[in-house]
């Protein structure tokens, strides 16, 4: 067995139940499993591996350990995160202050034990006039403290080092611009949830429609984790659901074509489908990228949507006005000083530690030849990424 068909062996028997046949066993050599830790762990999902090499009479070996060991750890961190997460529900609906809880919070039911859907942090949708009435009563009360703030949330660290991410805006809208239209209604369709004040929940199609646009954004900015694959199996199997209802959505949103890409590829590494040369090329492009993607997988595709490495070097010396307005907040009511905060932006590469970064885009991007290109280009066009 090759080390990416093992690891999905692996996680469907974690996950789905299937029996860990000998020739799994056989494959399970301490090399062959040093080399699916390291993917797994860099997909966050090496818990999962440890879950199904539990129990098996296996010798032992360092990356066995590890695999179990991560099991354990996702046990522990799941209950520290869902105890703060009570409390911080607690505290919001105290101060009658309507949320939204996101991503892998909704998702954990869904899984065979809760423990196994694991999340860095918590994100919660609040309205934007709420913040900072929530991000006071919660430094106050649970003695959060701030950790950073960005265009679209504030995300806050607890005493016991939990990560609460608190957003007011959905999605940055010079991510994946056509996405706002649908997103910044999102409170217009969301629905009361029953014996739980003040907790608001979003209907199958907009959550699932969410779900694909936080998923592109991801894959857009360099690659995206298996688990987030793991969760559209999950959606589509686990869920009853109106499949033309969530269709209908995502092509409003412009987030069809992707929703295709992303479905194909976790039917192709949970159901056996398989697979064509698109969707190996994008199988390969998440599997290099990690949890949270890479720089290489993200200079090819914006080299490719820039059309060539000339446009795209441009871009990054001189940012785009509906990009560069989410560094400078001040330029989102004073756009006229837009050429000034370009220099101020050139000073604070120079200055603050961000020109090795900035060189690294660089170089990356003149690596690529014409191939390369085309590759890039043609996975664009499969995921619909190209606007």
């Amino acid at each position: 067995m090759t080390v990416e068909s093992l690891l999905f062996s692996l996680l469907r028997s974690a996950v789905f139940g299937e029996p860990v046949t000998e020739k799994m066993k056989k494959s399970c050599t301490p090399e062959m499993l040093t080399e699916v830790y390291a993917l797994a762990k860099s997909h966050d999902v090496a818990h999962l591996v440890g879950k199904a090499l539990d129990g098996l009479d296996l010798p032992d070996s360092e990356p066995l350990t590890k695999c179990r060991n991560k099991m354990l750890q996702a046990v522990y961190r799941f209950y520290r995160q869902d105890y703060e997460y009570q409390q911080v529900c607690a505290v919001l609906a105290a101060a009658n202050i309507p949320y939204i809880p996101l991503k892998g919070t909704v998702l954990r039911p869904y899984y065979p034990e809760a423990w196994m859907r694991t999340s860095c942090d918590t994100d919660i949708l609040i309205h934007k006039e709420d913040l900072k009435r929530a991000q006071g009563i919660l430094e106050d009360q649970l003695h959060f403290v701030e950790r950073r703030v960005s265009p679209h949330d504030v995300s806050l660290i607890s005493p016991s080092n939990e990560l609460l991410e608190l957003h007011f805006a959905i999605i940055e809208d010079f991510v994946l611009p056509k996405a706002r239209e649908i997103l910044e209604h999102i409170w217009e369709y969301a629905v009361p949830v029953e014996g739980a004040p003040c907790q608001y929940a979003l209907p199958d199609d907009l959550f699932y429609y969410y779900h694909m646009v936080h998923m592109a954004k991801h894959v857009a900015n360099g690659g995206c984790s298996i688990r987030f694959f793991l969760d559209t199996w999950m959606l589509n199997h686990k869920i009853p659901h109106d499949k033309a209802a969530r269709d209908a959505f995502l092509e409003k949103g412009y987030r069809l074509t992707f929703a295709k890409a992303a479905e194909q590829l976790s039917e192709i590494w949970f159901s056996g489908v398989k697979e064509d040369a698109l969707s190996r090329h994008f199988a390969d492009y998440i599997l290099r990228g990690g949890d949270f993607g890479n720089l290489t997988n993200r200079v090819a595709l914006r080299r490719a949507k820039e059309g060539g490495k000339f446009r795209f070097l441009m871009t990054r010396i001189i940012l785009p006005y509906d990009l560069i307005k989410y560094y400078f907040p001040i330029l989102q009511e004073k756009k006229w000083l837009t050429p000034w905060y370009q220099i101020v932006r050139w000073w604070n590469l120079l200055t603050k530690g961000n020109l090795n970064h900035s060189v690294s885009e660089v170089r990356a991007a003149t690596q690529f030849d014409n191939s390369d290109n085309t590759h890039a280009s043609a996975l664009l066009e499969h995921l619909g990424l190209d606007e």
